[in-house]
């Protein structure tokens, strides 16, 4: 068997009955716990102002995070943490 990331393993804790994930409970805590994924695996770095960018091309590893990838490596400029966190929450139920 498979082990699951904290990623994973947070979304079961985070995810209810009906399959949503309710945001005042878990939606910015799994964005960030996301992000903090890519980060770790060095699928996105930050620069100098702690704006996110693209250290790494996708190789499908995590194939859970790739439209937050893509999201964050799409944007027409680098934007913060905090900024795409709050951007992504409503619509992590859908992604991740």
């Amino acid at each position: 068997m498979k082990s699951l990331s904290y990623t994973q393993e947070y979304f079961l804790c985070a995810v209810n009955s009906k399959g949503n994930i309710a945001s005042l409970n878990g939606g910015i805590p799994l964005v960030v716990s996301s992000i903090m994924e890519l980060l770790s695996h060095r699928y996105i770095t930050h620069d100098e102002k702690g704006r996110l960018i693209a250290d790494k091309m996708w190789d499908d590893k995590l194939s859970y995070l790739k439209p937050l990838y893509e999201t964050i490596t799409s944007m027409k400029k680098p934007r913060p943490i905090n900024e795409i966190a709050l951007d992504y929450e409503g619509f992590c139920g859908d992604y991740l």
